[in-house]
């Protein structure tokens, strides 16, 4: 087949792809009501129908846009990290542990445009009371970032603690993750009034560490399974104290 042999299909694709990259630059540089439709065609060099030809909306562009970023970032597949089978609770509890690093890691040492930081900015903004904006925000979110964590967390942390009941398993993936983004939007302000940076190495550390140790005593968890995780991931035993 001639490389030319379906021109028109090329162009469409390559209209698609320049709206998403440029969506990506202007959203994340502007936000999502200072962008207007004709900015992203024009920054991407195509018509305007192009957005409701590929996107649908505005709204469906911004969320394609976000979910590429978590895509490119490795967001959406933190999920894989936890995704192999575990039988042991020290299984389990290592598995959680190196899944808190990971997310503190995409949080306080970010590779490029974060989604997380993104998500938080229209979501705390008056571009929420947009409904077809929030609704397909919080689907994209959900379908490929948040269900698939968490369904694997609950694992597990049912796995670790197999006494407990749906619910109670349910409040604790949700307090481990709310620990973890809290370093989303407050990261500036615990820098300046610790006097540290929380992406430097021991401080890095330390959090992670404590994030684990503050949930898995809170859930119940023994000492010993909590501090022979935190030996396997080479951290310092002693500090396990002050936790």
């Amino acid at each position: 087949m001639a490389a030319n042999e379906h021109p028109e299909k090329e162009k469409k694709d390559n209209a698609r792809q320049l709206l998403l990259e440029a969506a990506r630059r202007l959203f994340t540089e502007k936000g999502y009501q200072e962008v207007s439709t004709r900015e992203l065609a024009d920054a991407a060099g195509v018509n305007l129908a192009a957005i409701q030809y590929h996107f649908g909306s505005k709204a469906q562009l911004f969320s394609e846009a976000v979910r590429s970023i978590m895509e490119e970032n490795g967001c959406s597949q933190m999920a894989n990290l936890l995704n192999e089978p575990v039988k042991t609770p020290a299984e389990a509890a290592d598995r959680l542990f190196g899944f808190i690093q990971g997310y503190i890691s995409e949080l306080l040492r970010p590779r490029g445009p974060q989604a997380c930081r993104i998500m938080f900015r229209e979501m705390m903004s008056g571009a929420m009371e947009n409904e077809d904006l929030r609704r397909v925000l919080v689907q994209t979110v959900v379908e490929h970032v948040t269900k698939p964590v968490d369904d694997l967390i609950l694992g597990l942390l049912g796995t670790i603690f197999p006494q407990m009941s749906r619910q109670q398993l349910e409040r604790g993936v949700q307090s481990i993750i709310g620990q973890c983004s809290f370093y989303v939007v407050h990261q500036p302000f615990v820098e300046y009034l610790r006097g540290v940076k929380c992406a430097d190495t021991p401080y890095f550390e330390e959090t992670s560490e404590h994030i684990f140790t503050f949930s898995m005593r809170g859930l119940g968890g023994s000492e010993e399974l909590i501090g022979q995780t935190i030996a396997n991931h080479g951290q310092p035993k002693q500090q396990l104290s002050q936790n």
